[in-house]
């Protein structure tokens, strides 16, 4: 029986490419590459190089140039200069202020606080910037404090099991009680499944699920709107 749900917040609770594209933009105003394309890679650099601050390598604002800056490299467009990776992150958290939940998120939260639900929430990234998004989208209205994890706090990173461990242990609960929400089949839905809880996948980006087998026990959707559905299938 599930007893709590907990959530990925990027890309899942909200969209980030919208302040990613308008701070693209406003610091590479040149830029024709594919902005959904370049965005997704901007988020695989963002997971890898965090890595570094976990390890304590580097801070989170060099962390944070070197990611858009490797982004744009990748992209093939001209060298980023240290300052224009700065001026860029500057303009991202700028944008982030005006960020919203997904349609479909509200009235799944609505719907388990309604049966009884614990709702927590488990993300990866710095923890300053992340409790600030967390702000900006009112999550502590739905969310208590002490189910929240952010992954720098930890020392641990989706798709960790240590850090599904600990959800679970701030939740009172064991692994057969819990399913995690997520977009992202490595951190979210593989992390959740090796953890022994259950998973939704929102794949609204589309991926070939046949080409995951890992994730065959997983819930699949194609989007946000499927969610609540889903939920009410699970949680009658």
């Amino acid at each position: 029986m599930v007893k709590a749900v907990v959530f990925d917040m990027d890309d899942t609770i909200f969209y980030p490419q919208l302040p990613f594209e308008r701070a693209l933009k406003a610091i590479c105003p040149l830029y024709a590459g594919d902005v959904a394309e370049t965005y997704h890679l901007f988020r695989r650099v963002s997971d890898k190089e965090f890595e570094c601050v976990l390890r304590g390598e580097c801070d989170t604002l060099t962390f944070q140039k070197i990611r858009f800056k490797k982004t744009m490299e990748q992209c093939a467009y001209e060298a980023v200069t240290d300052e224009q990776a700065a001026d860029f992150q500057r303009c991202y958290l700028k944008e982030q202020e005006k960020i919203e939940m997904l349609a479909g998120i509200k009235e799944t939260f609505d719907y388990l606080m309604a049966h009884n639900i614990k709702i927590g929430l488990l993300t990866n990234g710095p923890t300053q910037h992340q409790w600030k998004k967390i702000e900006y989208l009112k999550l502590r209205e739905y969310i208590e404090e002490d189910h929240i994890l952010v992954s720098q706090e930890t020392g641990f990173a989706k798709p960790d099991k240590e850090i599904f461990d600990l959800m679970a242990a701030r939740l009172g609960l064991t692994a057969d009680d819990l399913l995690y929400v997520g977009d992202n089949c490595q951190t979210d839905i593989l992390g959740g499944l090796q953890s022994g809880w259950r998973t939704i996948w929102i794949n609204h980006k589309q991926e070939d699920v046949s080409a995951f087998g890992e994730f065959s026990t997983a819930f699949v959707i194609a989007s946000h709107e499927e969610l609540l559905a889903t939920i009410e299938q699970l949680i009658p």
